[in-house]
């Protein structure tokens, strides 16, 4: 194989051909080659060449054999060597990887080889769809630029198997000649935008900020240098770039895998993944060491393995981003003592219930609970054990009503209870009378044994009030008769008797 790297000088290459008599097949990669000419020896005529061409210039409908390497046919007149020669002239690398094949051992070779493609690029794909209905659902930034990188890595795999020559653009070779180059310029460019938002490099960072905007504009840049002819020379400025960002990523991926982020783990074995292919491919180009396997394959399984690990990881994050938002919401809507719904659920719950019973005509209670003789717990044995029994209390409370019932606490000693679907204020009573003895059963706090109970006030929907706020002020103002009634009595509002003209005053 030749690996001359980023060159713009033709390169020629000779090769001997020692094999049986008859028909044998030479395989040329990588698919992106411009201008690959074969010079055989020319039958009958010693001393004389044949001269064939290749390349991604010439339409693929052209090829001698439809294939997304460049295949030629050798006729082996004998046992004895021949020896060709190959000359390439191309505005990419320089690169090339001959196979020779029977015509039975090239069919059996395509078939494995299109098998890993296929299964590259449907894993991307997958991918792509399930980030794409992700960010629809989140919209979130980081995955909107996932996806940008996943599109722009697709488009260069897809270029690396020559899916536009075969597919696309099989009569119009000029359409896709820059496809690859373009597309592995896009990589760079969205791949480092994906990293400086997953490793939330910012102003905060000014030098890694400024180096990943750099290396976000870069290839931006190159781009028209591509156009022209020139991408061997952008990419020898670019490549020890694209190597010193993947040693920055290793390093930023390894601190917060340190940390101990949500998917760290996973976007650090994403970023070895990655960093150890580019390593092999760039040893492989400098003729450090020889790999068909790494040139010809070493894009896709890298791209696949770092992409698969990082759709993982950014699961990882969200799924810790959702739980996060879930308790912060819990914490925001529950009081952090009993573990009730805090004021702000509870009447939230309230209208909830009005709005309902507007639409089914359907009545309810609210109920209003103050506990009698707890101020003392607090006084004689302290705060730790208050709250104890204000824990057992919640717990009580909510035992004794129904699953579709609410049990809140709104304050220091104060409860409050919503009741659906409660037909009368007998029923209600019923009820808190059921919530008034389950408090005042003896609670052990702290190796003490308290005995406390509770006045319960209950105003009704919508006999009492047609909003909350009427309905809380009439429950309140039952609570309070309850309590100047007797402590641990449950009192139904009664509304004030209007006075009659003539009676006594």
């Amino acid at each position: 194989m030749l690996a001359a790297g980023y060159s713009r000088s033709v390169r020629w290459v000779r090769f001997t051909v020692v094999a049986p008599a008859g028909e044998w097949w030479l395989d040329v990669m990588p698919p992106y080659l411009d201008d690959l000419r074969l010079y055989s020896p020319a039958p009958g005529r010693p001393g004389e060449f044949t001269e064939r061409r290749a390349g991604d210039r010439l339409p693929f409908a052209g090829r001698e054999v439809p294939y997304r390497g460049f295949v030629f046919r050798l006729l082996q007149p004998d046992e004895g060597p021949v020896t060709h020669y190959l000359r390439l002239e191309t505005s990419s690398s320089s690169i090339l990887v001959p196979r020779l094949y029977s015509a039975e051992g090239f069919l059996a070779a395509i078939a494995s080889d299109y098998g890993l493609q296929l299964a590259t690029l449907g894993a991307l794909v997958v991918v792509i769809v399930l980030n794409a209905v992700a960010w629809y659902w989140l919209r979130d930034t980081l995955a909107l630029w996932f996806l940008a990188f996943i599109g722009a890595l697709s488009l260069n795999v897809a270029g690396n198997s020559d899916i536009p020559a075969q597919f696309l653009f099989a009569t119009t070779p000029r359409a896709c000649d820059h496809w690859t180059t373009l597309a592995s310029l896009a990589a760079i460019a969205a791949g480092n935008a994906f990293y400086k938002r997953l490793f939330a490099v910012d102003r905060r960072r000014p030098v890694l900020h400024r180096i990943y905007v750099a290396m976000q504009v870069a290839p931006l840049v190159a781009m028209p240098a591509a156009f022209a002819g020139y991408y061997p020379e952008a990419m020898r400025l670019l490549l020890p770039a694209v190597i010193a960002m993947n040693v920055i990523g290793l390093a930023l991926a390894a601190q917060q895998w340190r940390q101990r982020r949500p998917g760290a783990g996973l976007v650090l074995l994403a970023v070895v993944i990655s960093f150890g292919g580019l390593a092999a491919y760039v040893l492989v180009l400098l003729g450090a060491y020889t790999s068909h396997d790494v040139l010809l394959y070493g894009l896709q399984l890298t791209s696949l393995g770092s992409i698969l690990a990082l759709h993982v990881a950014l699961g990882a994050r969200s799924r810790a981003q959702r739980d996060e938002r879930l308790r912060l919401d819990y914490l925001a809507h529950h009081d952090p003592l009993t573990q009730l719904p805090n004021r702000t659920l509870f009447f939230d719950r309230v209208s909830q219930a009005i709005a309902r019973s507007r639409r089914q005509r359907t009545p309810f209670a609210l109920l209003l609970i103050d506990l009698d003789r707890f101020k003392p717990v607090n006084d004689a044995w302290g705060h730790p054990a208050g709250d104890l029994v204000l824990k057992e209390v919640a717990r009580r409370l909510g035992d004794a009503v129904r699953d579709s019932d609410t049990v809140g606490r709104i304050g220091g000693d104060e409860f409050v209870a919503l009741l659906p679907d409660i037909v009368n204020a007998a029923a209600a009573e019923r009820v808190a009378r059921k919530m008034r003895r389950a408090v005042a059963e003896p609670i052990v706090a702290d190796g003490h044994t308290v005995l406390i109970d509770c006045s319960i006030g209950i105003a009704l929907y919508p006999e009492h009030g047609h909003d909350e706020v009427s309905l809380v002020n009439n429950a309140d103002r039952a609570m309070y008769d309850a309590k100047r009634e007797a402590a641990g009595s449950v009192r139904t509002f009664r509304p004030p008797q209007p006075i009659t003209a003539g009676a006594p005053p």
